[in-house]
């Protein structure tokens, strides 16, 4: 576990490091502790919050992530995604909390769809497609 003064000291002077430098130092964080996940958010402040377990299903032409969340309200949830990560953004009785999911496949946010229902959401996304190009030589 963190000592809180350190983490306090760290979250109160966060604004002399740059984006890139945030971000690698809550990564390396992160992959310390199973219970809660660092992160930079979508407002370029750090975050700290509890992991949620996130299943993710590949298929050839779509990833679907499926998260289990309970005691989240009706119009509670709130998605947000750039290319390397999909943040949920949960609005629970007490306090609101960021889940945030690492994309390792390129993906079309056009084409995003959730669902949430029972307390599972389900974020279904279709692949973008890989082409290639033949780029000539001069000679």
């Amino acid at each position: 576990m963190f000592d809180d003064d350190i983490l306090r000291a760290f979250f109160n002077n966060n604004d002399k490091l740059t984006f890139s430098e945030l971000q690698k130092i809550l990564h390396e964080i992160d992959k310390t502790t199973n219970e809660f996940a660092f992160f930079v958010g979508v407002d370029n402040q750090p975050r700290v919050d509890l992991k949620t377990s996130i299943e993710e299903i590949v298929t050839p032409d779509e990833v679907k992530y499926i998260m289990e969340l309970s005691g989240v309200e009706k119009n509670g949830l709130k998605i947000q995604m750039t290319d390397d990560f999909i943040d949920v953004i949960i609005n629970r009785a007490q306090k609101a909390e960021t889940q945030r999911v690492l994309i390792k496949h390129k993906l079309d946010p056009k084409t995003g769809r959730a669902t949430f229902f029972n307390g599972v959401l389900e974020i279904t996304l279709k692949k973008i497609k890989s082409t290639f190009y033949q780029i000539p030589v001069k000679y």
